[in-house]
């Protein structure tokens, strides 16, 4: 977590972040389509530096990308939801 911290602030100008970041809660993907507990990282960043999170699920990509085939893309449609900032 520290390196993650130090490359946040290495993109930072007077103290702000500017960039963004993507952090998947779970920490890995899901075998079963169901959700999993949470990891604590990205909460802990986002506590620590005082930035906005933005959730954004991401629904059917178990089709399009198979857990135990990262590399193996297949058609398929997927749903996005950008949900309201958490201050």
């Amino acid at each position: 977590m520290r390196r993650l911290f130090k490359t946040l602030h290495g993109t930072s100008k007077e103290g702000s972040i500017s960039a963004s970041v993507f952090f998947f809660p779970e920490g890995t993907r899901s075998k079963d389509g169901l959700l999993d507990s949470f990891k604590k990282c990205a909460f802990t960043v986002a506590a620590k530096t005082g930035v906005l999170v933005v959730p954004i699920m991401l629904m059917g990509t178990g089709k399009i990308m198979p857990t135990g085939s990262e590399g193996i893309l297949n058609h398929g449609n997927m749903r996005v939801i950008i949900h309201k900032p958490i201050h």
